[in-house]
């Protein structure tokens, strides 16, 4: 059913929105190219599936603030202490698997809760909903709670990815020293994934940002420079393959994550997995683009995959903005040396208003690799 929106009333920007823009522009271009295209083969042949898990359906006026992922910014004032994380439907016939052992201070806070069983989805779902909502996916579905002082479960449904986790753990035993949530069990709820880790203090840089002056935002670039120089030294196993640090396969987010159906051993197997999107172009055209491509090395590094504002913790001094953690793992493993320096600006848009860009870490800067960050974001406008 139609809705019409009072005159005066400004629409918040969906991610429904966007993404019929980026249908249109595409569309216009590939017209302006070529006017008898067969505007149809543009579309993407999912592309009603597409538009319905991007829409959102509650035209209030905070539909913004969830919509741009600021939640986070609400952490002290919201009170969801009865917020229903799993829903009743998933925990009739739900078993639990416990992928990972609870650590003590998981099993103190069900022991806290009349000595609840933590191995039964409804005493599971109890804790959960007593526990306050750090930030809540406006899309994905994901949350992240505050179960006590010190400890956050991450819940995700319909995902049967552990990557995230296996390199928490990787961290925690190998390399100490880079700031990163420490593992503290993990369990499978019915469609439900809960990982349990220990809480970073501090605030996200995307909340803080605009309240730095230049020599704080220096600040930030000299700790996460450190932090990621500590990090990219890490090399894999001679036979280990690309992807997660446990053996999962290779990701490439886009406009949705693509995962390898298959192992990637090296820097030009991933490559080819890149260009193997599904895409707008000819063959042909396709094969010029690659050709551009700079010399590949075999170079491959740990990388964290998604590193943006909303991913890095900080504290704030009259001094200094510190460094006190680095959050969500799950695009992380051994990648090309290359990967970091593109997945960085992923976030970047064309009328982009935050300078962040211009405070990136240096050993991750694009300007060391310019002619593959070129490439790829000339190869990003003909994914679907």
């Amino acid at each position: 059913m139609l809705q019409f929106i009072p005159a005066g009333v400004a629409l918040a920007e969906t991610p429904a929105m966007r993404y019929n823009r980026q249908i249109m522009d595409k569309l216009q271009k590939a017209l302006a190219a070529h006017p008898e295209v067969d505007l149809a083969s543009i579309v993407p042949k999912d592309y009603s599936n597409r538009l319905l898990k991007r829409k959102i359906t509650k035209p209030n006026s905070r539909l913004a603030e969830e919509l741009h992922g600021k939640s986070r910014k609400l952490n002290s004032k919201l009170s969801l202490s009865s917020a229903k994380v799993l829903k009743v439907e998933d925990l009739r016939d739900a078993t639990v698997d416990i992928l990972f052992p609870l650590s003590e201070p998981v099993r103190q806070i069900f022991q806290d809760n009349n000595d609840a069983d933590p191995t039964t989805a409804e005493n599971i779902d109890k804790v959960l909903g007593e526990s306050a909502i750090l930030f809540r996916h406006p899309v994905g579905g994901t949350v992240v709670l505050d179960c006590k002082p010190g400890i956050v479960v991450k819940v995700t449904p319909n995902s049967k990815d552990l990557t995230e986790y296996t390199t928490l753990q990787y961290l925690e035993t190998v390399h100490p020293y880079i700031p990163a949530p420490r593992p503290s069990g993990a369990a499978k709820v019915g469609r439900y994934c809960l990982f349990f880790m220990s809480r970073i203090d501090g605030s996200t840089l995307e909340e803080v940002w605009p309240k730095l002056n230049h020599a704080l935002k220096c600040s930030v670039q000299d700790h996460l420079n450190s932090a990621l120089l500590k990090m990219r030294p890490l090399r894999r196993s001679e036979d280990q393959q690309l992807g997660g640090v446990a053996g999962e396969r290779c990701k490439d987010l886009r406009r949705h994550v693509r995962v390898s159906d298959h192992p990637i051993l090296t820097a030009k197997e991933f490559e080819d997995f890149q260009f193997s999107n599904p895409h707008y172009g000819s063959d042909e055209y396709i094969r010029f683009l690659r050709s551009l491509s700079p010399p590949l090395a075999d170079s491959c590094v740990f990388t964290h995959g998604d590193l943006r504002p909303e991913n890095i913790m900080v504290n704030i001094t009259e001094e200094s903005c510190i460094l006190t953690g680095i959050i969500d793992w799950e695009f992380s493993g051994f990648y090309p040396d290359y990967q970091e320096a593109i997945k960085v600006t992923n976030s970047l848009a064309p009328n982009e208003r935050s300078d962040w860009f211009d405070y990136l870490p240096d050993c991750i800067s694009p300007r060391h690799h310019s002619r593959r960050w070129l490439l790829d974001r000339l190869w990003w406008k003909h994914v679907e």
